[in-house]
């Protein structure tokens, strides 16, 4: 197996919001990472999106989300997360919390509810990201329908709560682009260009 953590970058027409998510990663202070990002260059839409997902191949022990209106803002998470999963003996699920225009999810009640959890708010094992890919619904939100059924399926995967903020999303963007995007090519450092 590759890298201790795959990013997985989706991205639609924000050069800007996708140079600083980029910028965010290699700034790491651990570099045990994988950068993917999914390309929709022609504004294939969110069903899109999410089999894009389901169909990306991730490398690392554990697999994150952080989508190009989104950006690390601890440069020591990796660091942190390798550490923490060693510590509780390989978890199924590590959520961390994210800022989401000043507001701090997830937010905790009975359950995970829509509105209530972002999609960097969690890491899976590999494993589990392969078995539950599917689960990705074609919806705006399809991203909480996959956390919903991660975390509560039958067989209860194993879950921890790593107590940071290491991601954050300025503008809440919907899908919005936010220029006209350049076709797409590979990025420097570790990102690996995918599309599907």
């Amino acid at each position: 197996m590759g890298s201790f953590l795959t990013i997985v970058t989706r991205t639609f027409r924000r050069p800007g919001g996708l140079a600083r998510c980029v910028d965010s990663v290699a700034r790491q202070t651990d570099p045990d990472v994988e950068h993917i990002i999914l390309h929709d260059s022609i504004g294939r839409g969110v069903g899109w999106s999410y089999e894009n997902l389901r169909n990306a191949q991730p490398g690392g022990k554990y697999v994150f989300i952080l989508d190009d209106d989104d950006y690390l803002i601890d440069e020591g998470f990796i660091a942190a997360l390798k550490k923490f999963v060693v510590e509780r003996e390989w978890p199924d699920i590590v959520f961390v919390s994210m800022d989401v225009q000043g507001r701090i999810l997830p937010e905790w009640s009975e359950g995970l509810r829509l509105g209530d959890i972002a999609v960097s708010c969690f890491a899976l094992r590999r494993e589990v990201w392969l078995e539950h890919r599917g689960d990705f619904s074609g919806e705006y939100g399809g991203d909480f329908n996959f956390i919903d059924a991660v975390y509560g399926c039958e067989r209860q995967h194993t879950s921890a709560r790593l107590e940071r903020v290491v991601s954050r999303v300025d503008r809440v963007s919907r899908g919005e682009p936010e220029a006209i995007y350049p076709t797409a090519e590979r990025l420097s450092g570790a990102a690996v260009a995918q599309s599907g």
